[in-house]
Parts: C-alpha cells; sequence; structure tokens
C-alpha cells in the first residue's frame, strides 16, 4: 500500500472533523461499532443490472438482521444552494 504525506494544515482539519463527529452522540453512537469502508454488490431485481456501493461506515442494528449505511458529508454551508 502506498502511503501519502498529508500537511500539518489537513491534520489539523482532520482532527477538528473527528471532535465534531465524537461531539453529535447520535453520530458517535452509529460509528460505536460495525465496519468502515465496506464493499456491497448486488444484483438488481428488476433490471437484471450489477450495482455496488461503499458507504463510509456500516452500522449493525442490535437484535436485527439489519443494518444502517452512513455515508459522511463535509461542508461549509448546507443550505440548498
Amino acid at each position: 500500500m502506498e502511503s501519502e504525506t498529508v500537511t500539518a494544515e489537513e491534520f489539523a482539519i482532520t482532527k477538528l472533523q473527528l471532535a465534531a463527529l465524537a461531539a453529535d452522540p447520535e453520530i458517535a453512537q452509529l460509528l460505536s461499532r460495525g465496519d468502515s469502508e465496506v464493499s456491497i454488490f448486488w444484483v438488481d431485481k428488476d433490471t437484471g443490472i450489477y450495482c455496488k456501493a461503499r458507504p463510509d461506515h456500516v452500522y449493525p442494528i442490535p437484535g436485527k438482521r439489519a443494518v444502517k449505511l452512513v455515508d459522511l458529508k463535509s461542508t461549509m454551508d448546507e443550505s440548498p444552494s
């Protein structure tokens, strides 16, 4: 695996992003268990098209055979425009 060097500014931004995630109880809960960067493959029943997804995190719902797919985005402004 090839390594990549990040700048001090990029590292500082990442630390702030991680702190923001940890400060949000709902997000912290979703990231508390499960797996990150999981590839998912399936065939669409209606079209027969092969599909794939790679969510940021897959959180297993306790007591159920179901998961929540987590895909995080960053933004400076959450307005529609």
